[in-house]
Order: C-alpha cells, then structure tokens, then sequence
C-alpha cells in the first residue's frame, strides 16, 4: 500500500490517496477492470500486468479483498498454487460432489464450495 498525491495519478486534486498495487494476469482482463471507478492502470508499475485500486472507499472492500486474492494467486510460486488449489484432479464434475466438505479448505476465497456445487447444478438442471 502507497500513499500517493492524486495528480499522479491523473485524477482530480493534489491531496494523497492511499492506493495498492496488484498483479493480473490476464491482460484482458486487465484492460476490463480498469474501466470500473477506482481501478486504473498501475502507478510505477508495467501497466500490461499490474493495476492500481484506491483505497479511499471508491472500490467495495469485498471488490479490493477479491483483486487482492486474484493477484496474490497471480504472483504465487506453482507449489504454493497446488497447494491452494489442491491435488490435480481436484475439479471433479458437480455432479460428483458428496457434499463431504473436503474441498472447503482449498478455497483462496473462503467459499463453502459445495454449496456453489449444489447451486451450479440447480442453476443449470444437471
């Protein structure tokens, strides 16, 4: 996190604004996000793989708590990643979800993934 006089970052005003530096990896997905209000393109940083967010109230803080698993997953060695992820052949159908609750604690996002499991299912008829 930096403290960073608005000017610099083109936009409105020479008071400082605490803003956060994150990692995409997707560089469409990039150009995406930084058409939405608080999200612009990184400050002293390659703006082909990195954004900057404000941290001054522009961007939700579950918006801010998501960009900043996705760029921590971005910039994590493989083995950190798998061990997020967990074993290759983790991504099972949902309809082979047990509802045993395993998959739970590989989560980056805290998510209780089988009940997502069970609402894509409903969601799609499977």
């Amino acid at each position: 996190m930096i403290d960073v006089q608005r000017d610099k970052l083109v936009l409105h005003g020479d008071e400082y604004v605490d803003v956060i530096n994150l990692k995409v990896d997707d560089m469409f997905f990039g150009d995406m996000l930084i058409r939405q209000n608080g999200i612009l393109p990184a400050y002293h940083m390659n703006k082909q793989h990195w954004i900057t967010v404000l941290l001054d109230g522009t961007v939700p803080n579950d918006k801010v708590f998501d960009l900043i698993n996705m760029s921590f997953m971005a910039t994590a060695s493989k083995k950190k990643k798998e061990k997020i992820r967990g074993p290759k052949g983790a991504n099972r159908p949902v309809d082979d979800c047990v509802r045993c609750g395993h998959c739970n604690s590989w989560c980056p996002f805290v998510v209780v993934q089988m009940n997502k499991m069970q609402e894509i299912k409903d969601y799609f008829g499977e």
